[in-house]
C-alpha cells in the first residue's frame, strides 16, 4: 500500500516540471518570434540611409528622370 502513495507523490514533482518546462519554452519561443521582426525592421530602416549617402549620382539621375516629361526630351550635353 506505500507504494501507491509515492508513485502519486512523485507524479506531482512531473507535473509541475513539465509546466515549468512548457512556460520556459513559449518564454523563449515568445522572445524569438519578437526579437526577429524588430531585427529585420532595424536592419531595413539602416540600409537605404547608407545606400543612400554612398550613391548621389542616382539622386540626379532620379531627378533628371522626373523632371523631364516623355514628350519634351532636354538635351543632356551642352
Amino acid at each position: 500500500m506505500g507504494a501507491p502513495g509515492l508513485e502519486g507523490r512523485g507524479r506531482r514533482p512531473q507535473g509541475k516540471g513539465c509546466l515549468l518546462l512548457a512556460v520556459a519554452g513559449a518564454t523563449s519561443l515568445v522572445t524569438l518570434l519578437l526579437a526577429v521582426p524588430i531585427t529585420v525592421l532595424a536592419v531595413l530602416a539602416l540600409v537605404p540611409q547608407e545606400q543612400g549617402e554612398l550613391s548621389p549620382r542616382r539622386r540626379q539621375r532620379r531627378r533628371q528622370k522626373q523632371i523631364s516629361a516623355p514628350g519634351s526630351q532636354l538635351p543632356t550635353s551642352l
